[in-house]
């Protein structure tokens, strides 16, 4: 709903007159419905051609009704009335047009009452003495200058007679623009009442004509929008000069706008600064754009109702007379007290500047009032107005334009500082122009504008214009400064919005900007908690510290101030997973570990590394979804191995579980004693059992023959029948692991194949003999023995097996066994019977006298036996064999043919038995072969 300014009592209750007036805003609207309470809202515009749409846009929402809409075209405005209900999705509806600059609600304004003594006429017109105005009067008396009078409207009295122009009337919304409430018409009067006219009093301004806008009704309370657009309108009807005897403590955009549009077009606007006695600021008049006046007694202080200003706030420019005698809407006279009457004084003054000087502008007419004011304090910042000072000052000032040359920092943001870099000392107004229309302006030193460049960007042409005391005035150079309002391009890299964070994490960020990022900061919970001041930013942050769901801002800050800021909710999650596992005493062969884990979010991975004695990592095993089975071949490991199982959740807290695993896949050992060959039974024990051996199986041709489960680790078996087995050692550990050995048995029962060589069967055996055999046997031959009368005479345990045997203990026919023996105890045996024959042969020989030619010898031979052969050997007294003779059978004679021999021989017979054996004998022979 709108804000209601109501009338505001300066003097005692009895005191009747009107005076200044307060702001809301409403135009004339057509009646709303009787079932609803309308509320107007001031719409901006970008252009006035986007009324139309806006408003069906409006009408065209579901939650809204628009009861009624005006047209501001001068204002780019709109004003438009819907239910109150609907109110606040009407706001919400403007707000997202694009075509809608601001809404704001019609704020209500009223006039200020004032009081009216009875001291009647010009006499008791203390003011205008005051103000100089008798010696302003004969250099201009205000011919031709119009004086817009927005307030309750002008009623045309004798005092204004053919002076009131053709006007408008916004609240009721036709031409007839008269004064139901008396504010107006007293106002109109202190500005241009008759003067030397014999008639009641005069005003500042005799000859001037009056604009009556009436924008208040006859409770004297108007609206902003209302009041705007009656500025406007009075502008675009020709006048010099708007008084505005009104105003509230709130602040509006619409009137803002509309007293702009009067500066820009070259008016001179005065406003009354309020009745509250206070320093807080008042508008329209505390707008740069107006003269806010402020009401001074007859000594130059402040009247205690008068508005003024603060150390901190020097918002009133000027002071005035605060009690003026006025005429109102019935012709009575009386007083007229307040700012409301203030205000006018000063906008008479400017009417009469205008009027002396047709060629100055409003900011000339506006800085030779202040510049020429007389001093009254620092309740108001130029001092009292001085008619006759302001005129003299702009008729006959100096010709010297003052200096504009200023200095502006580019690029810029915010309120940039626009200041005369050599300010002529006679400087009463610096005006900032910005594409050539007035946005601020300065009234006093420091000539410093602060320039509010808010929601502007690029690049904007300014111009300083300067006006002296005598009304001369320069306009610099344009200048172009580069705005940037914008706060830098951010993004925020990481961590992502939907991640969970834990621990200490890096917030990264980019952020651009034309004029350079200043620093990257990030809040948690309004608090800086980092910040980096160059890229890539980068942020370090403890999640420790944070709640469990963070919100979080990243805020990216430019080298001219402006912000950028991006927030984010996180989760944060330093609570590790719990975990509970349980291995197997032995592990072997692929095994499945099987942990319990949770989390309270969420768990993402589970992962063992298994590390030998050493730390060597010999393998790494994972999961990524549950049920969260980790598969681990463990191959051909054996021992004692590390295995550390980590979980870890969705934000990477993890928990680790130190096992040890007993890995066994070594088979336990199956080697045993098993011979190639057996005679019959065997005992199978292992060689070199392992520790953990748990059971021990033979197998014989895939049969199981036995097994046995605990030490001695050996099993008995005897073979059925002779021939070739498989035989099948399988040994299992008390992990599992099975071993086995193969063995292939030839069970053998048979000696060995005896072939007996030498001597031959028929052979006579004399002296030592070797007894030769030979043996073969698939076992093995063990030994070849030799045997007379059972006993053991010799034997040879290698091929080729030949054995010695002394016959001499031999009987002379004597049975001799040859006995062979194989690896498996298996014999064969050959026997013999042999003679032996160990007695020598005897030999005689009886020789005739002397021998000579062809002689037989007949020796006399025996043997037990039987000789084999005689030899008879002749030999001559050196010893050498003349002759050697011999036979082989009985009769054992030789012929002997002497030859040519003659002398004494020996003669030696040896006589060879069948075994072997020899006789000799051995004796002289004389031979005589002389002729």
């Amino acid at each position: 709903m709108p804000v209601a300014y109501r009338m505001k009592t300066v003097a005692a209750a009895a005191l009747a007159t009107a005076s200044l007036t307060a702001v809301t805003a409403a135009p004339a609207l057509a009646a709303p419905s009787t079932s609803q309470t309308p509320s107007s809202l001031v719409v901006g515009l970008r252009t006035d051609s986007a009324v139309a749409a806006t408003v069906s846009a409006l009408d065209a929402d579901p939650d809204v009704s628009v009861l009624a809409s005006t047209a501001r075209p001068a204002l780019d405005a709109v004003t438009v009335t819907v239910p109150a209900a609907d109110s606040a999705d009407a706001i919400a509806a403007l707000r997202a047009n694009p075509d809608v600059t601001y809404v704001e609600p019609k704020v209500e304004a009223s006039v200020v009452s004032t009081a009216a003594p009875t001291d009647p006429y010009y006499a008791q017109q203390w003011g205008l003495s005051k103000i100089k105005a008798p010696a302003a009067w004969p250099s201009s008396s205000g011919d031709g200058v119009v004086v817009a009078v927005v307030d309750t409207g002008v009623t045309a009295t004798n005092e204004l007679a053919g002076r009131v122009l053709p006007g408008y009337d916004f609240v009721n919304g036709d031409a007839d623009p008269s004064d139901d409430n008396g504010h107006g018409t007293r106002a109109a009067t202190v500005v241009a009442a008759k003067g030397d006219n014999a008639t009641g009093i005069a005003g500042v301004c005799w000859d001037c004509e009056i604009l009556p806008v009436k924008v208040m009704g006859s409770d004297g309370v108007g609206y902003s929008d209302v009041i705007a657009q009656g500025i406007v309108y009075a502008v675009d009807h020709g006048a010099d000069v708007v008084n505005l005897s009104l105003g509230s403590d709130t602040a509006t955009q619409v009137l803002q706008d509309a007293v702009r549009y009067a500066a820009d077009h070259d008016v001179v606007v005065v406003a009354s600064a309020g009745n509250d006695g206070v320093t807080t600021r008042f508008y329209p008049a505390a707008y740069t754009e107006a003269v806010a006046v402020a009401g001074s007694d007859p000594s130059d202080l402040r009247y205690n109702w008068s508005n003024y200003n603060s150390a901190q706030d020097a918002w009133v420019d000027l002071a005035a007379p605060g009690s003026n005698y006025a005429q109102g809407p019935t012709f009575a006279y009386g007083w007229y007290v307040g700012t409301s009457s203030a205000g006018p004084v000063v906008a008479g003054v400017a009417a009469l500047a205008r009027a002396a000087k047709p060629t100055a502008t409003a900011a000339q007419i506006r800085a030779a009032m202040e510049g020429q004011a007389d001093p009254v304090g620092s309740w108001v910042a130029k001092g009292r107005v001085d008619a006759e000072g302001t005129l003299q000052k702009l008729i006959t000032g100096g010709s010297t334009p003052p200096s504009a040359a200023f200095g502006v920092t580019s690029p810029a943001s915010g309120t940039v500082p626009v200041t005369l870099t050599a300010p002529a000392d006679d400087t009463v107004l610096m005006e900032l122009l910005v594409a050539d229309r007035v946005a601020a302006t300065a009234t006093e030193a420091p000539w410093t504008i602060d320039w509010d460049t808010t929601g502007l960007n690029g690049n904007k042409s300014i111009k300083v214009r300067v006006t002296d005391s005598a009304g001369n005035v320069t306009t610099s150079a344009a200048r172009t400064v580069a705005l940037d309002n914008t706060g830098p391009v951010l993004r925020w890299t990481a961590p992502g919005a939907t991640a969970a964070l834990r621990g200490t994490v890096s917030v990264t960020a980019t952020a651009t900007d034309l004029n350079g990022v200043a620093t990257v900061e990030l809040l948690a919970d309004d608090e800086l908690i980092a910040e980096d001041l160059t890229s890539p930013y980068a942020m370090t942050v403890d999640t420790t510290a944070l709640d469990d769901s963070q919100a979080l801002t990243l805020r990216a800050v430019d080298n001219l101030g402006n912000v950028t800021s991006i927030a984010r909710t996180v989760t944060v999650d330093n609570e590790a997973p719990a975990v509970a596992v349980t291995l197997p005493d032995t592990l072997r062969g692929t095994v499945r570990i099987t942990p319990a884990v949770t989390d309270n979010v969420a768990v993402k991975q589970v992962k063992a590394v298994v590390t030998d004695a050493t730390g060597r990592v010999v393998t790494t095993l994972s999961a990524t979804k549950a049920p969260w089975v980790l598969t681990w071949n463990t191959g051909k490991l054996t021992g004692t191995y590390d295995v550390a199982l980590t979980a870890t959740d969705t934000t990477g807290n993890t928990t680790t579980e130190n096992l040890t695993a007993e890995v066994d896949n070594t088979a336990p050992s199956a080697a045993a004693t098993v011979p190639a060959m057996t005679a019959g039974a065997l005992t199978v024990e292992l060689d070199a059992p392992s520790a953990d051996t748990a059971t021990m199986v033979l197998l014989v041709n895939n049969q199981v023959v036995d097994t046995v489960s605990a030490g001695p680790w050996a099993i008995e078996w005897t073979p059925s029948a002779a021939g070739a087995y498989t035989l099948v050692v399988r040994t299992t550990d008390t992990a599992g692991n099975v071993a086995g050995s193969t063995r292939r048995v030839m069970v053998d029962t048979t000696g060995p194949r005896l072939t007996w060589s030498a001597p031959a069967a028929t052979t006579l055996l004399r002296g030592t003999v070797t007894v030769a055999a030979s043996a073969t046997d698939p076992a093995g031959v063990a030994k070849v023995e030799l045997l007379a009368d059972g006993q053991v005479v010799g034997e040879d345990l290698t091929s080729p097996y030949a054995i010695p045997l002394d016959t001499a203990d031999l009987a002379q026919s004597q049975e001799l066994e040859l006995r062979a023996t194989d690896r498996l105890g298996n014999v064969t045996t050959l026997a013999r019977t042999y003679t032996v024959d160990n007695e020598a042969p005897t030999a005689d020989l009886t020789l005739p006298g002397t021998l000579s030619g062809t002689v037989t010898l007949a020796p006399d031979v025996a043997d037990n036996v039987g000789v084999k052969q005689v030899r008879v050997v002749v030999t001559d007294a050196t010893g050498r064999a003349v002759a050697t003779l011999g036979s082989t059978r009985s009769p054992w004679t030789v012929p002997w043919s002497t030859g040519r021999l003659t002398g004494e021989y020996t003669i030696t017979v040896t006589v060879t038995d069948r075994a072997g054996n020899t006789g000799t004998w051995t004796g002289p022979a004389e031979v005589d072969n002389t002729p």
